[in-house]
């Protein structure tokens, strides 16, 4: 059954597009955050691992919902039209990602106040 609602949230989030055109290629270096996080409409609570490097993002889901979320690596550069943004008392950070627009993601501010952070 995880399996079945792995690869539905990554249908709905936008995720296996993203990761379509921005496979990750290589093991994750950086930075780690086991974390939280929106991809699309997608809720990520606790489930979500984002590497931040020099040269962008890599981001991965817990294997329990793997199914459908490929790892993903986001260049700096995909990553546009920043925004702060408060849900309740989590500071975070919606982005868009792709030119054209793939679709958004919030990530904790905390990530983007990284030193490996370049956008």
């Amino acid at each position: 059954m995880w399996w079945r609602v792995g690869w539905i949230l990554s249908r709905m989030s936008g995720w296996q597009k993203l990761a379509e055109v921005y496979p990750a290629r290589t093991p994750p270096n950086g930075e780690k955050f086991n974390t939280y996080g929106l991809v699309g409409k997608v809720r990520y609570n606790g489930c979500l691992y984002v590497f931040v490097s020099h040269e962008g993002l890599y981001m991965s889901v817990m294997f329990l919902f793997s199914t459908g979320h490929e790892p993903l690596f986001i260049p700096w550069d995909a990553i546009h039209n920043k925004r702060p943004k408060k849900i309740l008392w989590r500071e975070m950070v919606e982005f868009e990602v792709g030119h054209p627009c793939i679709t958004t993601v919030q990530l904790p501010k905390k990530i983007f106040e990284s030193k490996h952070a370049i956008a």
